[in-house]
């Protein structure tokens, strides 16, 4: 009986508290525009208040260009989400913030990665085929055509590529997206092939790449060779 009851009051003696996170971590904004996550906020043992809201860098600092709305939230008894605003009057590239939200002693941080561009992009016709020889490894380039006042940090892009002979299995071509290896005139993929066992003659069919950068994208047609490992293979 005395155990129970000092679990009890150990219970009741917790201070309020309350964990934030965010969704999405990361944002693609143009210059001069704006973007949104939903912040949510859980209280524990039985936290209500008013929770103030702001933007970091990764030393504290507060970021010239970056406004957040709103500034604060007013937090009861059960799960509370909002959506914020970042208005982003700042230079291009890659922002690694923190959100700070305080109520009196209890400071909680989360992260967001904002990444800010200026202007558009289209893709030039891909080469075609791409063919990539089984247990082997090819780059692809893909070239952009970009309007005068483009600029972009390269990991803010994201690539997909869709057809018969692309997937995560052993007799699938697998790629990457190489940012560090990519400008603002071209962007270059690494495509690995299938294990040889798998592939005994040549085989090529239709592939979509698509080539997004926040609200931007576009895509285009190629066609994806495979061919069989002629010598030097484990089969």
């Amino acid at each position: 009986m005395g155990g129970g009851v000092r679990n009890v009051l150990t219970a009741c003696s917790r201070p309020p508290d309350f964990t934030i996170s965010l969704n999405p971590t990361s944002l693609t904004v143009q210059q001069g525009s704006s973007g949104t996550t939903t912040l949510t906020i859980t209280p524990q043992n039985g936290f209500t208040g008013a929770v103030n809201l702001s933007l970091a860098d990764g030393s504290g600092n507060s970021v010239p260009g970056i406004t957040l709305d709103p500034t604060s939230v007013s937090v009861g008894s059960g799960a509370f989400s909002q959506t914020l605003t970042l208005h982003v009057a700042t230079g291009t590239g890659t922002y690694r913030l923190q959100l700070k939200a305080s109520f009196r002693e209890l400071t909680k941080t989360a992260d967001l990665i904002l990444f800010v561009y200026s202007g558009s992009f289209q893709l030039e016709p891909l080469p075609s085929p791409v063919i990539v020889p089984a247990g082997g490894e090819v780059e692809m380039e893909v070239r952009l055509v970009p309007s005068p006042d483009f600029d972009a940090p390269m990991e803010a892009f994201s690539v997909e590529m869709v057809g018969q002979l692309v997937g995560e299995v052993e007799d699938q071509v697998r790629y990457w997206y190489l940012s560090d290896r990519s400008t603002k005139e071209k962007l270059v993929l690494l495509l690995r092939g299938p294990e040889p066992r798998y592939v005994w003659s040549y085989q090529a069919f239709p592939t979509i790449l698509r080539v997004r950068l926040g609200p931007l994208g576009d895509e285009k047609g190629f066609v994806l060779g495979v061919a069989p490992c002629l010598e030097g293979c484990a089969r």
